[in-house]
């Protein structure tokens, strides 16, 4: 037990403790917020939060020193769930329909990568499908703010779970999708490694955004 501990905790970031905060203080507020695609968001989140510290679990015990495929199918669970909570937001037909198809390309995307490229997902990151799905969601999000603008229907945008949601990833996504161009070469280079800091900045403002519209927004229906 003491080294399996060890292997899970030994060495995890400041960044993953804050990701694992933010997901209990999620989970403790899941039972009011009552729409399915939010509830659904906290649990893939709380699931992306553990794996942060199963990655290196897997990377000691099994991976040989590689846990990029912990990282890779989080990245699916992350973006299938926004997603599917901006196509049950936005009201528009035709971007819903571009929501279902963008996330056909990023799934595509990733078969590409393992049967025709051949990417090593337990040694290497996702990079373009990665660059989609963050794009396409950065795309979603100001289309959602759109939609809420033009709205003729008053709300207090502030006191909306999505709106936190929406801030939370536009910042994070922003900053990440230009950096996972290049992350599978700042990981085999240590003297990139001052660029992973970019990642524990972006964690902090998603998990401050997040940590908000758990405790400040009103009941979700």
């Amino acid at each position: 037990m003491e080294e399996l501990l060890d292997n899970i905790f030994r060495s995890q970031g400041w960044a993953s403790y804050l990701f694992l905060f933010t997901a209990i203080v999620g989970l403790t507020q899941v039972r009011r917020i009552k729409a399915f695609s939010l509830r659904l968001f906290i649990f893939a989140f709380a699931y992306c939060a553990v794996s942060d510290f199963l990655s290196l679990l897997y990377g000691r015990t099994w991976g040989g020193g590689n846990n990029s495929i912990v990282y890779n199918i989080s990245y699916v669970v992350t973006f299938a769930t926004l997603f599917y909570i901006f196509h049950s937001y936005i009201k528009s037909q035709r971007f819903r329909y571009f929501i279902i198809v963008m996330f056909g390309v990023y799934f595509l995307l990733v078969v590409v990568d393992l049967f025709y490229l051949n990417l090593n997902y337990h040694e290497d990151f996702q990079i373009w499908p990665y660059v989609v799905g963050g794009t396409t969601v950065l795309i979603s999000i100001l289309f959602y703010f759109y939609e809420v603008m033009n709205s003729k229907k008053m709300i207090a945008l502030e006191r909306n779970f999505i709106f936190w949601i929406c801030v939370g990833y536009f910042f994070y996504f922003l900053a990440k999708v230009p950096f996972v161009v290049k992350k599978n070469i700042y990981i085999a280079d240590s003297d990139y490694y001052y660029m992973f800091k970019l990642n524990d900045i972006m964690t902090i403002i998603l998990c401050a955004s997040l940590i908000i519209g758990f405790l400040w927004s009103r009941n979700q229906d």
